[in-house]
């Protein structure tokens, strides 16, 4: 501490000097202004060691380099112009004596000063006149070591905060799972974005399994960001994890969960959701403390906010009492977790941002992975925003249950109609790349049920899916007196349902017309 303070006073006490040296050297003192701001706005190494030597050509030198010590070797860092016009000669030898001196080296066109810390040598600043009959002189000296005095305290705390971050980082990577389950029936994707400067925050999500079919999922939020909102967040994970294992329920682990912030001293505030997916019984049981409102799609693209009953974050009162809901999930039903951070903006209610979540799921692609990769990309302003955020996407496959779905006969239903059967699809574990074939021959079948089974009046079509073992079947059916035509004899929407299905069949009797198609799930197409 006495080391740094007097490493303060020497620079607080050379630029006074300096001051009533250059007192009618206005250049000088705005040189050492601007080199001062530049360092004070960034805590990035590689910017600062560029913004040192930008600042100093042309007023201090022609050409400016930053060599800094690594694994006992000087290299350069930084140089500006990056391709001087004039050749700047070689100054290894004076940069050399420079560093290992610890003195500045003051050569006519060269001027080589050490960077001084506190407890090491970090480099040197190297500065060239190639301008012809520019030299550099004792009185140079001065000016220069200010300027390195400077350069030195940024480069110092550029390196403690790079340290401070890959400690950070490593910390964060620890923190959150390196991998979601692989579970039949659901599929789980997870996006994290720290906000701030430092790439760790408090904010987390995590899958845990239960046994059986049932899987603890949770979303966090500790308040601040930064190493300690992480630490907190590492703490609230475990001991969450351990309430889980022991078998509590939703409302209990949050319950014991903030009953132990009181328990850690000095509390931290946090919002999460906690729930337990039981895959078998199709439900999510879930309580929240405080947190933003879970966002549910289902498979005919209808969206619903649902939090539950309203209770206090965590670390707000240790009595404070928690109660679950149950969510029944049909195949196909996505869960969207997330935290504030996506959706909060300054200056504007939280309402539209929720809005804006709610209108890019309703539109987003239907792979899950695409999911959330638009939404940290259509929903953020920056690449680094001002909040961490924590995005987990929950779908529910479900079992290969048949779908039965039953329209009235009119065009506008055709959409509908194929976004309900390609959810399915997928909920079966149809391959992604076949859905759209599927949905396409489903359609023209479907179409032509509209066109042609109900000449005199409203009708109905219907459609029915099944997975046995690796063969997918579908049955459009309908209860029209017409007559298709027969496979070969023509028909565009027939010859189109026959290439991209495995087989099909027209039937016909007295109840109706029913277009019956199977599609096998693995194999080659092309060797039926």
């Amino acid at each position: 501490l006495a080391k740094e303070i007097a490493y303060r006073c020497a620079f607080a006490v050379d630029s006074a000097v300096l001051y009533r040296r250059s007192e009618d050297d206005r250049a000088n003192l705005a040189l050492i202004s601007h080199i001062g701001e530049e360092l004070a706005t960034t805590l990035d190494l590689d910017e600062a060691v560029e913004r040192v030597v930008r600042g100093l050509v042309p007023t201090l030198a022609d050409e400016a380099e930053v060599w800094l010590a690594h694994d006992d070797e000087l290299q350069i860092r930084a140089r500006h112009p990056r391709r001087p016009t004039v050749p700047a000669r070689d100054a290894s030898a004076s940069i050399a004596r420079a560093f290992g001196s610890r003195n500045p080296i003051v050569a006519d066109e060269l001027l080589c000063v050490p960077l001084v810390g506190v407890d090491e040598v970090h480099g040197v600043l190297a500065l060239t006149y190639t301008t012809p009959g520019r030299c550099y002189t004792a009185g140079d000296l001065p000016l220069a070591l200010d300027i390195a005095r400077r350069a030195t305290f940024g480069l110092e705390r550029a390196r403690a905060f790079d340290q401070e971050r890959r400690v950070a980082e490593a910390l964060q990577r620890s923190m959150l799972p390196d991998e979601l389950p692989d579970v039949e029936g659901v599929s789980f994707c997870a996006r994290y974005l720290p906000g701030g400067e430092i790439d760790v925050g408090g904010d987390w999500y995590d899958v845990v399994a239960l046994g059986g079919c049932r899987f603890a999922v949770v979303i966090g939020d500790v308040a601040g960001h930064g190493v300690r909102a992480a630490t907190v967040m590492g703490q609230f994970r475990h001991a969450l994890r351990a309430f889980a294992a022991e078998g509590y329920a939703p409302a209990g682990v949050v319950a014991r969960l903030n009953r132990f912030a009181f328990e850690q001293g000095p509390v931290d505030m946090a919002t999460l959701c906690y729930g337990v997916l039981d895959v078998a019984a199709a439900t999510l049981e879930y309580a929240s403390a405080g947190h933003l409102p879970l966002l549910l799609a289902y498979p005919d693209h209808a969206l619903e906010f649902t939090g539950g009953p309203h209770a206090p974050p965590i670390g707000v009162n240790p009595d404070s009492e928690y109660e679950a809901t149950t969510l029944k999930l049909e195949p196909g039903t996505t869960v969207v977790f997330y935290t504030d951070g996506l959706v909060e903006r300054r200056g504007e209610s939280l309402d539209r941002g929720l809005d804006r979540l709610a209108d890019e799921v309703r539109y987003a692609a239907l792979e899950l992975d695409q999911l959330c990769d638009g939404l940290l990309t259509n929903l953020l302003e920056t690449d680094r925003p001002r909040d961490d955020v924590a995005v987990l996407g929950v779908r529910f496959l479900g079992a290969r249950a048949p779908i039965h779905l039953r329209r009235p006969a009119r065009a506008t239903e055709l959409a509908p109609m194929r976004r309900h059967l390609s959810a399915w699809l997928e909920a079966a574990g149809v391959p992604t790349a076949d859905i759209p074939d599927i949905a396409v021959a489903v359609t023209e079948a479907a179409t032509n049920a509209i066109e042609h089974a109900y000449v005199h009046g409203p009708g109905w079509f219907e459609v029915v899916a099944d997975v046995s073992g690796e063969v997918l079947t579908v049955r459009v059916r309908d209860m029209g007196q017409w007559r298709p035509k027969v496979r070969g004899t023509g028909g565009r929407g027939l010859d189109l349902i026959a290439r991209l299905m495995d087989r099909f069949e027209v039937r016909r009797d007295n109840g109706g017309t029913e277009v019956w198609m199977q599609h096998d799930l693995v194999g080659d197409r092309d060797a039926v």
